[in-house]
Protein backbone atom coordinates (compact mmCIF):
# COMPACT_ATOMS: atom_id res chain seq x y z
CA UNK A 1 0.00 0.00 0.00
CA UNK A 2 2.81 2.40 0.91
CA UNK A 3 4.52 1.64 -2.40
CA UNK A 4 1.28 2.35 -4.25
CA UNK A 5 0.82 5.68 -2.48
CA UNK A 6 4.41 6.63 -3.19
CA UNK A 7 4.02 5.76 -6.88
CA UNK A 8 0.84 7.82 -7.15
CA UNK A 9 2.53 10.75 -5.40
CA UNK A 10 5.50 10.64 -7.78
CA UNK A 11 3.19 10.41 -10.78
CA UNK A 12 1.16 13.37 -9.52
CA UNK A 13 4.24 15.52 -8.97
CA UNK A 14 5.57 14.59 -12.42
CA UNK A 15 2.26 15.51 -14.03
CA UNK A 16 2.22 18.86 -12.26
CA UNK A 17 5.75 19.61 -13.42
CA UNK A 18 4.84 18.77 -17.01
CA UNK A 19 1.65 20.83 -16.89
CA UNK A 20 3.57 23.72 -15.36
CA UNK A 21 6.16 23.56 -18.12
CA UNK A 22 3.47 23.60 -20.77
CA UNK A 23 1.75 26.54 -19.09
CA UNK A 24 5.00 28.52 -19.06
CA UNK A 25 5.86 27.37 -22.60
CA UNK A 26 2.63 26.74 -24.51
CA UNK A 27 4.58 25.80 -27.64
CA UNK A 28 5.70 22.64 -25.81
CA UNK A 29 9.41 23.34 -25.59
CA UNK A 30 11.81 25.48 -23.58
CA UNK A 31 11.18 28.64 -25.56
CA UNK A 32 12.06 31.01 -22.70
CA UNK A 33 9.23 33.50 -23.06
CA UNK A 34 9.28 34.20 -19.36
CA UNK A 35 6.01 35.33 -17.75
CA UNK A 36 6.18 39.01 -16.88
CA UNK A 37 9.40 39.58 -18.83
CA UNK A 38 9.62 42.88 -20.74
CA UNK A 39 8.64 42.94 -24.41
CA UNK A 40 9.69 45.26 -27.23
CA UNK A 41 7.43 48.30 -27.15
CA UNK A 42 5.75 48.85 -30.50
CA UNK A 43 5.56 47.37 -33.97
CA UNK A 44 8.69 48.88 -35.53
CA UNK A 45 12.43 48.56 -34.98
CA UNK A 46 14.82 51.08 -36.52
CA UNK A 47 18.36 49.76 -36.78
CA UNK A 48 21.17 52.30 -36.50
CA UNK A 49 24.41 50.67 -37.63
CA UNK A 50 27.90 51.76 -36.61
CA UNK A 51 30.38 51.31 -39.46
CA UNK A 52 33.29 51.56 -37.01
CA UNK A 53 35.15 48.21 -37.15
CA UNK A 54 32.37 46.79 -39.34
CA UNK A 55 33.49 43.73 -41.34
CA UNK A 56 33.23 43.46 -45.10
CA UNK A 57 29.71 42.55 -46.13
CA UNK A 58 28.10 43.95 -42.98
CA UNK A 59 25.35 45.71 -44.91
CA UNK A 60 24.06 42.49 -46.45
CA UNK A 61 24.21 40.67 -43.11
CA UNK A 62 22.24 43.35 -41.26
CA UNK A 63 19.64 43.67 -44.00
CA UNK A 64 19.20 39.89 -44.17
CA UNK A 65 18.70 39.73 -40.39
CA UNK A 66 16.19 42.61 -40.54
CA UNK A 67 14.25 40.93 -43.34
CA UNK A 68 14.12 37.61 -41.49
CA UNK A 69 12.91 39.24 -38.30
CA UNK A 70 10.24 41.16 -40.22
CA UNK A 71 9.09 38.05 -42.08
CA UNK A 72 8.72 35.85 -39.02
CA UNK A 73 7.37 38.39 -36.52
CA UNK A 74 5.33 40.90 -38.50
CA UNK A 75 7.38 43.73 -36.98
CA UNK A 76 8.62 46.46 -39.33
CA UNK A 77 12.40 46.17 -39.06
CA UNK A 78 14.63 48.35 -41.22
CA UNK A 79 18.12 49.83 -41.40
CA UNK A 80 17.26 53.46 -40.65
CA UNK A 81 20.70 55.06 -40.42
CA UNK A 82 24.45 54.56 -40.11
CA UNK A 83 26.94 56.27 -37.82
CA UNK A 84 30.75 56.54 -37.84
CA UNK A 85 31.47 56.49 -34.11
CA UNK A 86 32.00 53.31 -32.05
CA UNK A 87 28.84 51.63 -30.83
CA UNK A 88 29.84 52.29 -27.21
CA UNK A 89 29.53 56.04 -27.83
CA UNK A 90 26.01 55.92 -29.28
CA UNK A 91 22.87 56.30 -27.20
CA UNK A 92 19.92 54.84 -29.15
CA UNK A 93 16.63 56.70 -28.96
CA UNK A 94 13.23 55.15 -28.36
CA UNK A 95 12.39 52.63 -31.04
CA UNK A 96 16.04 52.32 -32.13
CA UNK A 97 18.45 49.40 -31.91
CA UNK A 98 22.09 50.35 -32.35
CA UNK A 99 24.22 47.65 -34.00
CA UNK A 100 28.01 47.64 -34.02
CA UNK A 101 31.18 45.59 -33.80
CA UNK A 102 33.62 45.77 -30.89
CA UNK A 103 36.13 43.80 -28.87
CA UNK A 104 34.38 41.04 -26.91
CA UNK A 105 37.48 39.23 -25.68
CA UNK A 106 38.74 38.57 -22.16
CA UNK A 107 42.19 39.70 -20.93
CA UNK A 108 43.73 36.54 -22.45
CA UNK A 109 42.31 37.42 -25.86
CA UNK A 110 39.65 34.70 -25.87
CA UNK A 111 36.32 35.64 -27.46
CA UNK A 112 33.71 35.56 -24.68
CA UNK A 113 30.65 35.93 -26.92
CA UNK A 114 29.74 36.28 -30.58
CA UNK A 115 27.28 39.01 -29.63
CA UNK A 116 25.72 40.83 -26.69
CA UNK A 117 22.36 42.65 -26.48
CA UNK A 118 21.78 45.40 -23.93
CA UNK A 119 18.15 46.43 -23.50
CA UNK A 120 16.76 49.67 -22.09
CA UNK A 121 13.64 48.82 -20.10
CA UNK A 122 11.18 51.51 -19.03
CA UNK A 123 7.80 50.91 -17.40
CA UNK A 124 8.11 47.18 -18.02
CA UNK A 125 8.81 47.44 -21.76
CA UNK A 126 11.94 47.48 -23.94
CA UNK A 127 12.19 50.89 -25.62
CA UNK A 128 15.67 50.72 -27.18
CA UNK A 129 18.70 48.46 -27.27
CA UNK A 130 22.32 48.06 -28.33
CA UNK A 131 23.73 44.98 -30.07
CA UNK A 132 27.50 44.51 -29.91
CA UNK A 133 29.00 41.87 -32.20
CA UNK A 134 32.52 40.49 -31.77
CA UNK A 135 34.74 42.19 -34.33
CA UNK A 136 37.48 39.53 -34.09
CA UNK A 137 35.14 36.52 -34.26
CA UNK A 138 33.32 37.86 -37.30
CA UNK A 139 36.58 38.20 -39.23
CA UNK A 140 37.40 34.50 -38.87
CA UNK A 141 33.94 32.88 -39.01
CA UNK A 142 31.54 32.02 -41.80
CA UNK A 143 29.12 34.44 -43.39
CA UNK A 144 26.02 32.54 -42.12
CA UNK A 145 27.23 32.92 -38.53
CA UNK A 146 27.19 36.72 -38.92
CA UNK A 147 23.50 36.69 -39.83
CA UNK A 148 22.74 34.03 -37.21
CA UNK A 149 24.37 36.14 -34.48
CA UNK A 150 22.40 39.24 -35.47
CA UNK A 151 19.08 37.37 -35.56
CA UNK A 152 19.88 35.74 -32.19
CA UNK A 153 20.65 39.09 -30.54
CA UNK A 154 17.53 40.64 -32.08
CA UNK A 155 15.62 37.82 -30.38
CA UNK A 156 16.91 39.14 -27.06
CA UNK A 157 15.88 42.65 -28.10
CA UNK A 158 12.24 41.63 -28.51
CA UNK A 159 12.22 39.86 -25.15
CA UNK A 160 13.46 36.31 -25.68
CA UNK A 161 15.94 34.53 -23.42
CA UNK A 162 18.22 31.56 -24.05
CA UNK A 163 16.84 28.04 -23.92
CA UNK A 164 18.64 24.73 -23.71
CA UNK A 165 16.10 22.25 -25.01
CA UNK A 166 17.17 22.39 -28.68
CA UNK A 167 20.74 23.41 -29.43
CA UNK A 168 19.97 23.79 -33.12
CA UNK A 169 17.43 26.61 -32.58
CA UNK A 170 18.40 30.23 -33.00
CA UNK A 171 17.83 31.15 -29.34
CA UNK A 172 19.99 28.30 -28.01
CA UNK A 173 22.82 29.55 -25.82
CA UNK A 174 25.35 28.14 -28.31
CA UNK A 175 25.15 28.27 -32.12
CA UNK A 176 24.65 24.53 -32.57
CA UNK A 177 24.69 22.98 -36.02
CA UNK A 178 22.17 25.09 -37.92
CA UNK A 179 23.89 28.43 -38.44
CA UNK A 180 23.56 28.01 -42.21
CA UNK A 181 19.82 27.18 -42.06
CA UNK A 182 16.71 29.29 -41.65
CA UNK A 183 14.14 29.50 -38.88
CA UNK A 184 12.80 26.24 -37.51
CA UNK A 185 9.09 25.93 -36.75
CA UNK A 186 9.95 26.38 -33.07
CA UNK A 187 11.87 29.56 -33.90
CA UNK A 188 8.94 30.96 -35.89
CA UNK A 189 6.46 30.30 -33.07
CA UNK A 190 8.77 31.75 -30.45
CA UNK A 191 9.70 34.95 -32.30
CA UNK A 192 6.10 35.59 -33.37
CA UNK A 193 4.81 35.15 -29.83
CA UNK A 194 7.45 37.53 -28.45
CA UNK A 195 6.66 40.22 -31.02
CA UNK A 196 2.90 40.01 -30.43
CA UNK A 197 3.32 40.85 -26.74
CA UNK A 198 4.43 44.40 -27.49
CA UNK A 199 2.65 45.04 -30.81
CA UNK A 200 -1.15 44.95 -30.36
CA UNK A 201 -1.70 44.71 -34.12
CA UNK A 202 -0.04 41.26 -34.12
CA UNK A 203 -1.91 39.83 -31.14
Amino acid sequence: MKDTVRTVAIATVTALVVLGALWLNPTGYSGRLLPGAPAWAGCRIDLVVSTHNAPDGWRGDVRAAAEELSQHTGLRVRVADTIDEPISQWDPQEGQVAVGWEDLTDPEGVVTAYGVARRVVQRGAIHSATISVSDSAMVTTSRPLHRYTLVHELGHVIGLEHHDAHDDDIMAANPGKRVDAGFSQRDIAMYAAAAARGCPALA
